[in-house]
């Protein structure tokens, strides 16, 4: 048995019997076309869990332009961060994204969960919202904790621990848990970042 490169072969007479099928390891990086099939869902794993290695680049040039024409909430701040972008050439070239880097922290709040939050919630940690509610619940609470009360690394593992929630796409508290994700991406990676 012998495993030899096609184009090693000289004369078709040289081969008596050809199976298999090969793919070049060049890169395990999609392509750029491929990365306008990422989803809204994809980035927030990759936020989450950041498990994907995506090139940044591309997903500011490709993936977030094409999502945020219907998508509210997207992680943005950790891409530009990475690449070593600024937010306000960012959105000049591409004017879509605009709305998503100019949003502040009580953007990402829901306003359902607002007279629950000053009744019973204000005066707790994110810990202990976490343990003294449901998840649904306490996605909705999350963001109307100011940002020193706001627990990155608590929030990140509430979210990976609920991360079938976030996919979750006709669930009606998905998008709870949509917003928190973007206000981790806002206060670990953007404007409201200790992390300069």
């Amino acid at each position: 048995m012998s495993v030899v490169d096609v184009d090693d072969i000289e004369k078709k007479e040289d081969v008596e019997f050809v199976i298999g099928v090969g793919v070049s390891a060049l890169s395990a990086a999609p392509a750029a076309l491929g990365y306008q099939g990422f989803t809204a869902i994809d980035l927030f794993k990759d936020l989450i869990v950041q498990d994907l290695e995506l090139d940044p680049l591309q997903v500011l040039q490709s993936t977030i332009p094409a999502l945020a024409k219907n998508c509210k909430y997207l992680p943005v701040f950790r891409y530009l961060k990475q690449a070593q972008k600024n937010s306000v050439d960012y959105a000049r070239d591409y004017p879509i994204v605009e709305r998503l880097l100019q949003r502040k922290a009580e953007d990402f709040c829901s306003p359902s969960y607002l007279r629950q939050f000053v009744r019973s919630e204000q005066h707790k940690s994110a810990s202990d919202i976490v343990s003294s509610n449901p998840p649904e619940k306490a996605a909705g609470f999350l963001p109307f904790l100011p940002a020193d009360k706001f627990d990155l690394a608590l929030v990140r593992l509430f979210l990976s621990e609920n991360l079938e929630r976030v996919e979750a796409l006709n669930s009606s508290c998905s998008t709870s848990y949509r917003k928190l994700g973007a206000l981790y991406d806002f206060y670990m990676f953007g404007p409201g970042s200790a992390n300069p």
